[in-house]
């Protein structure tokens, strides 16, 4: 007679069990600069003449017009975008090995010896 028994055999099974996309999109978002610009403004200064300064003037004649121009400047903010590269992300994989604890009934075959003891029946008594 064999006598025979279960033993637990247990392997692993690789699976998939998620799926993980990198997708890149644009999100917009105002941004509010403060930027300082100056610009130029007439000045108009005016002092009399004295009587001494009145000889060394040149008063124009009524045939001569006389026009004085003069251009002023602004600044404007100048607004330009520029894609500077922020980070590098990269997706990769790792294995996490873990420790997880299986339990199952398993079968033992067992056998049990039963004995009868034989009686003696003709025996003789003398």
């Amino acid at each position: 007679m064999t006598r025979s028994e279960e033993h637990l055999r247990v392997t692993t099974q690789r699976v998939a069990t998620t799926r993980v996309r990198l997708r890149k999109q644009i999100v917009t978002e105002m941004q509010t600069i403060t930027v300082p610009v100056s610009r130029e403004e007439i000045v108009i200064d005016r002092e009399p003449i004295t009587d001494a300064d009145a000889a060394d003037e040149l008063l124009p004649t009524a045939d001569e017009q006389q026009d004085f121009e003069i251009i002023l400047y602004a600044e404007r903010p100048v607004v330009t975008m520029e894609n500077i590269a922020i980070e590098r992300i990269r997706v990769s994989t790792r294995t996490v090995t873990e420790d997880r604890t299986v339990t199952e009934p398993v079968g033992k075959e067992q056998i049990e010896l039963h004995e009868d003891p034989l009686g003696d029946t003709h025996r003789s008594t003398t």
